[in-house]
């Protein structure tokens, strides 16, 4: 799954690069789970939508937000919502692409994909966190 850089970057194409504060803690919401401490594929399968082992389909996380949505008159609780399930959507489209074509057509010992994975991922953020424009600087001037 891609980390949370990724994320945010999506809610800031979401939002036209005016991305809430409710927007982006949504945007990590459902990995939030993680700070409780050791946890279960099943827990974390819980805030993720998936259902016996399957991930959901961008159809049922489309229905799923927009059924949440209605449930919320004020507008940060409709943006934290729709960061939350544009995580998943996220999580769903990395998954059907990039780490699917990253596990085809990794070359080392099936033991290492996991290291060799997270090793591209860091990068990935680092390259996004480098391009990113903060404050009116870009982060590729430091």
């Amino acid at each position: 799954m891609p980390w949370p850089m990724v994320h945010f970057a999506v809610s800031e194409e979401l939002s036209s690069g005016k991305a809430s504060p409710s927007l982006l803690l949504g945007s990590i919401a459902p990995d939030a789970i993680h700070a409780r401490g050791i946890i279960t594929r099943e827990e974390k399968g819980f805030t993720h939508l998936i259902h016996k082992g399957k991930m959901p389909t961008a159809e049922m996380i489309l229905m799923k937000c927009r059924e949440y949505i209605e449930k919320y008159s004020e507008p940060e609780s409709k943006e934290f919502v729709l960061g939350y399930f544009s995580h998943i959507y996220t999580d769903l489209r990395w998954t059907e692409t990039l780490y699917s074509d990253f596990e085809q057509n990794f070359k080392g010992e099936g033991n290492e994909i996991r290291t060799k994975y997270n090793e591209e991922v860091s990068q990935v953020e680092f390259i996004l966190l480098r391009s990113m424009d903060v404050w009116g600087k870009s982060f590729l001037k430091y």
